[in-house]
């Protein structure tokens, strides 16, 4: 399955004035190569600004703990979000994504339904919350949720992927075919896509499809 950090959001800009400290700090916390620099950075600057900066400094810092695997910290950095700004829709996108880590799906898809109330057309929190229903083994609630992502934002292969999993679970091995297919249109360097459509050309006995696409 697609690695749960996938559906992640992405660091928020900070959008921070002052010296070139501040300025440096700001850099550092909103990239995402380096957790250990974007937690930096991000300390550096959790006691100044308004509450939406605020907000998105313990988003992003959050973030860089998820990347890390470190849950707790990172629920604790949500957490701390939403008290800031109870509006503010990636902080309970993310922290769902931590929850589902950790197999607290009750919780994982309250997150979900909180970001979709805020943001009715977030295509990344119905991408998410249709992976907590395919981790809980719903796969019909998970494939509405991945049709609504995909209405969303058709471009976008991780949705197809998962729709894929859900379908080839269901034994829909046609549909997830065909999904698995879209993903790799969209991203032809697609792995996942391409080592789950050659698994199921082989469940379907078709093992000339099934080699080409592992070879």
């Amino acid at each position: 399955m697609r690695s749960p950090l996938h559906s992640l959001i992405g660091c928020a800009a900070l959008l921070l004035a002052g010296p070139a400290l501040g300025a440096d700090a700001a850099a550092d916390c909103n990239q995402t190569s380096n957790p250990d620099r974007a937690i930096a950075g991000c300390t550096r600057l959790l006691n100044s600004g308004p509450p939406r900066n605020r907000a998105i400094g313990y988003t992003n810092r959050g973030s860089a703990w998820l990347r890390k695997g470190d849950l707790d910290r990172a629920i604790a950095d949500y957490d701390a979000a939403i008290r800031l700004d109870p509006r503010y829709a990636d902080p309970y996108i993310n922290r769902g994504i931590a929850w589902r880590r950790k197999r607290d799906f009750d919780r994982a898809i309250a997150d979900e339904n909180a970001a979709i109330r805020l943001e009715p057309r977030n295509a990344v929190a119905y991408l998410n919350r249709g992976d907590v229903w395919n981790a809980k083994g719903d796969f019909d609630r998970a494939i509405a949720d991945y049709d609504q992502a995909i209405r969303l934002d058709p471009n976008d292969a991780p949705a197809y992927y998962d729709r894929g999993l859900a379908r080839k679970f269901k034994g829909d091995l046609d549909g997830a075919i065909a999904d698995f297919d879209q993903a790799i249109r969209l991203d032809p360097k697609y792995a996942p896509a391409h080592h789950n459509r050659g698994n199921t050309w082989y469940a379907k006995h078709d093992l000339d499809r099934a080699i080409r696409t592992h070879t």
